[in-house]
């Protein structure tokens, strides 16, 4: 028998005691438990796995525009079970909302501290020429900024964005 539980972490630690719990009680059965997570849950072993590639990720979210499958690539990391909530957003969109805008706000943070992801960097720079909502392109602005911020060449850059999102 396999257990398999997608982003359990989004359950919280009360999920990640059940998770302990439920696998201290097959330890001695034939049942193998897998649990995926973001960060690491401190319960059995825990191995690191990397997003799917763009290609593999498409056959997960099924058919879409190739520059929504990307954005929503990017936005998740390659990770599955984001990216099927991401992909879900953009059957509710209310109509005239741009789908790549909504998730360059809603990508998921990943990488190390400080660690520029130029992929995300394109993704929002490409969601800033497609809106004209000030409010929008403000938290573009501030949130590019931000991602920068690991970047030691970036800091003019960094400032500019910023007073461009204060003044939008």
């Amino acid at each position: 028998r396999l257990i398999v539980i997608d982003d359990i972490d989004i359950g919280g630690h009360d999920a990640v005691e059940v998770l302990a719990l439920v696998a201290s009680r097959v330890v001695v059965s034939s049942t193998a438990v897998v649990a995926t997570a973001e960060t690491p849950l401190g319960v059995g072993r825990d191995l690191r796995l990397a997003g799917l590639a763009e290609s593999e990720l498409g056959e997960v979210i099924g058919d879409m525009p190739a520059e929504q499958q990307r954005a929503v690539w990017v936005a998740s990391g390659g990770m599955p079970g984001t990216a099927r909530m991401l992909a879900s957003q953009l059957d509710g969109l209310p109509p005239g909302r741009d789908p790549l805008v909504h998730l360059a706000l809603h990508a998921a943070q990943r990488g190390e501290f400080l660690a520029v992801d130029d992929s995300l960097i394109r993704l929002l720079e490409k969601a800033l020429g497609r809106t004209g909502d000030d409010g929008i392109r403000a938290r573009l602005l501030a949130r590019m900024s931000r991602e920068l911020l690991g970047d030691p060449l970036a800091g003019p850059r960094r400032r500019s964005l910023a007073d461009e999102a204060l003044t939008a």
